[in-house]
């Protein structure tokens, strides 16, 4: 294998492994869950030393976390029924995910005896 994709196959696994910590630190903090933030948090301690000196820009610090947090939370707001929509793909969720909304709807309309 080249020398250049052995490179890029690290970084991508160093960025995967960014990820994977910052998305397990908002599952545990949306969870309440302190004793699963606790040792995410060490983790991502290990991940900073482990690659801090190869690559300085994947550091996780406390202004990342803040930022993925909010940035997560928007998406959420943003999302129906696990789409997050856009500007670009709400007409077409809107069809798609129509047949979802109405059985929704018939579902609302049996529990209240109507």
């Amino acid at each position: 294998m080249p020398i250049a994709l052995r490179f890029y196959a690290i970084e991508q696994r160093v960025q995967n492994e960014r990820q994977k910590i910052l998305d397990q630190l908002d599952a545990a903090y949306r969870n309440n869950d302190s004793k699963t933030y606790a040792e995410r948090y060490k983790e991502m301690e290990k991940f900073n030393i482990k690659y801090s000196l190869v690559f300085p820009e994947y550091e996780i610090t406390q202004d990342n976390i803040v930022e993925a947090f909010d940035t997560r939370a928007q998406q959420r707001a943003q999302s129906w029924n696990g789409v997050t929509l856009s500007e670009k793909n709400a007409v077409a969720a809107n069809e798609i995910l129509k047949p979802s909304r109405k059985t929704i709807v018939e579902r609302v309309k049996k529990t209240q005896g109507q």
